[in-house]
């Protein structure tokens, strides 16, 4: 893809573009440990939709962690981004807390 693909826009999903606008505004890696927090599951579907259209690569990390690296610039998501930032279907959390397991106790 290059700089300016004037189908990008028509090719994502509004959830796609929104995330790509937050995180992807220029080629950039990404990476989510998934210890505390990790994307949402409305951010974890845009983010395979974008990996799904090539848009990004998905990637072990050495620890573990989902490293999301842009091979392109979506710049053009940015930009349709801030034109729609009030409308309200575009207003949903990027990240959740990663649900913490409770410890095991010896029963006494």
């Amino acid at each position: 893809m290059n700089y300016n693909d004037p189908a990008l826009l028509d090719k994502l999903s509004d959830d796609a573009k929104c995330v790509a606008a937050a995180w992807f505004p220029a080629a950039t890696t990404v990476a989510f440990a998934m210890k505390n927090n990790r994307p949402s599951a409305r951010a974890r579907k845009a983010l395979n939709e974008l990996v799904k259209a090539n848009y990004l690569s998905l990637l072990a990390g050495e620890a573990g962690e989902y490293v999301y690296k842009s091979s392109s610039r979506l710049a053009e998501c940015r930009i349709w981004f801030m034109a729609n930032k009030d409308n309200p279907a575009l207003d949903f959390e990027l990240l959740e807390p990663v649900p913490v397991e409770p410890e095991l106790t010896d029963a006494a």
